[in-house]
């Protein structure tokens, strides 16, 4: 009974009727019938009429002014598009076609849904960049930025010239991930303020998704926050982003990531991982960092190494902690009620990226990969109803008559 009243709205004469006005040069192209697809079903044919010209230079193009109004893309309604970006956002193509035939008793196929995220592409980079920030009465005392990268597997043409850590091949391409979000104390100790955090995504170079989250980072925080704080593991991309970003922020080097490498030097210095002595050196070293004595546990390191088979194996391991000594006060951070550690972000890349494009089997072209990100990090960021809302905000509507 809905798709049937939708139906005749959308083919009344009132809906149809050319009102138009056309632009300097325009000339009508006639009327053609397109089917149109709404959450009710398959409506029409509904007769639309086309409108081209020519510029200067001889290029061609044209329109409908009636597809522009109601803002379909292709064939689509808005809410058919907001509903498989969802669905898309949350399961594989194959699963997202079952579930939206389950709620709305028609199909829409798989490679259809995939062709909706790449044409809804331009749309979000638009969302990125020019939606509203958020409203502030005061500042927040206290903001995170933590950035992260984790692998996906592609097919091989998009892996070309791509070298891994190893300077061998790459088999995944890196997408970076950053994570925001307010912080307080409770109890004492860090804690992430309840449904604050946001993701941004892509498979670029550092430059651009500096940029991209420096914006999400000013439409979060207009008024700058008291204090910001950014968490890495310390690797060069990542300090590339602060410095040119985020300059204004601390930076902490992820505690995680630094005695992870400890852990490395430890097994170099002939140090037995499982027994007694590799537990309480460990442990001794593991509270010194926290009480901000990183330069002592590299004299010891550097003591202990000395003379030994692989003495520069390990000065080359400590040069890490030398590079970041300025990003390792955990004294003082935990003094501060800050995180020392990067748990959100690592979190991040598995919830917002691995689980919905790194599971079994999954290959990706680029384009492919590039549209669902930014889809996937709204979704996870609770922001996927604004994003359609922005979307439809300036649609002038079709006018129907009452009679």
């Amino acid at each position: 009974m809905c798709r049937e009243l939708y139906e005749a709205l959308v083919t009344s004469e009132s809906s149809t009727r050319d009102t138009y006005e056309r632009e300097s040069g325009e000339r009508h192209g006639g009327t053609h019938e397109k089917e149109v697809v709404s959450l009710f079903g398959p409506v029409g044919p509904v007769p639309r009429a086309y409108f081209h010209k020519k510029d200067a230079d001889g290029t061609k193009h044209g329109h409908y002014p009636w597809d522009e109004r109601m803002g379909l893309l292709r064939q689509y309604t808005p809410a058919v598009v907001s509903e498989v970006l969802r669905l898309a956002a949350i399961h594989t193509y194959e699963e997202a076609a079952q579930e939206f035939e389950k709620a709305h008793g028609f199909r829409i196929s798989p490679d259809a849904m995939s062709e909706i995220v790449r044409d809804s592409s331009d749309d979000a980079a638009k969302f990125h960049q020019l939606c509203e920030s958020v409203r502030q009465e005061d500042r927040c005392r206290l903001a995170y930025v933590l950035v992260d990268g984790t692998g996906i597997s592609m097919f091989k043409r998009y892996l070309e010239g791509v070298k891994g850590k190893d300077g061998k091949p790459a088999k995944t391409r890196e997408v970076k991930l950053a994570a925001f979000f307010t912080g307080s104390m409770r109890k004492g100790k860090p804690w992430r303020d309840r449904d604050s955090t946001t993701y941004v995504a892509t498979t670029e170079r550092w430059e651009p998704f500096g940029k991209m989250a420096r914006r999400e980072f000013d439409r979060r925080f207009p008024l700058a926050p008291e204090v910001t704080v950014f968490l890495s593991d310390g690797g060069n991309w990542t300090k590339s982003v602060h410095d040119n970003d985020f300059p204004f922020a601390v930076m902490i080097l992820d505690i995680f990531h630094a005695l992870e490498h400890l852990k490395e030097i430890m097994k170099l210095l002939g140090h037995k991982e499982g027994s007694d002595e590799w537990a309480q050196c460990f442990s001794r070293w593991r509270r010194m960092f926290k009480e901000g004595r990183v330069r002592s546990v590299v004299g010891e390191a550097e003591k202990r190494a000395a003379g030994g088979k692989n003495a520069k194996t390990v000065d080359k391991k400590l040069q890490y902690y030398r590079d970041n000594y300025d990003r390792m006060k955990y004294d003082e951070y935990i003094l501060n009620g800050w995180f020392i550690g990067s748990g959100v972000v690592e979190s991040g890349c598995k919830c917002v990226v691995q689980q919905r494009l790194d599971l079994s089997g999954m290959h990706w072209s680029l384009k492919g990969a590039e549209a669902l990100l930014p889809i996937r990090a709204l979704y996870k960021s609770g922001r996927l109803d604004e994003f359609h809302n922005w979307r439809v905000k300036d649609l002038p509507q079709v006018a129907f008559d009452a009679a």
